[in-house]
């Protein structure tokens, strides 16, 4: 008996860590795990995990110390191995030109051009 009782000890102490951690704001909205992910540490320059909380990185690390991160409202991304890397996206058009094509050329295909 005295087994069940430190298992259910055991049990309630990790949901109240559990719990404690999320009330603290630890908790990522989303991780993504089982990646590839090369980082700029010259002493870790490879890691499995990321966690994401709004917009911002919190954690690179290894899949073992991901799971602090992870909530009941967090979405788990599984990438099975695949490398993932940050990217900056920038969305630019030239408005004079692309005007002018709209109007001066024949619009051969399927899909509107906005």
């Amino acid at each position: 008996m005295n087994n069940y009782r430190l298992l259910y000890l055991a049990l309630l102490l990790s949901i109240f860590i559990f719990k404690t951690i999320e009330i603290n704001g630890q908790i990522a909205d989303f991780v993504l795990i089982n990646g590839q992910f090369h980082t700029v540490d010259a002493e870790n320059s490879w890691a499995e995990a990321i966690a994401i909380e709004d917009g911002t990185i919190q954690y690179v690390g290894s899949m073992s110390d991901i799971n602090t991160y992870i909530g009941s409202e967090t979405e788990i991304i599984d990438l099975d191995g695949k490398f993932a890397m940050p990217a900056f996206v920038e969305s630019h058009l030239h408005p004079l030109s692309t005007a002018y094509a709209h109007n001066f050329t024949a619009i051969l295909y399927d899909f509107i051009f906005l």
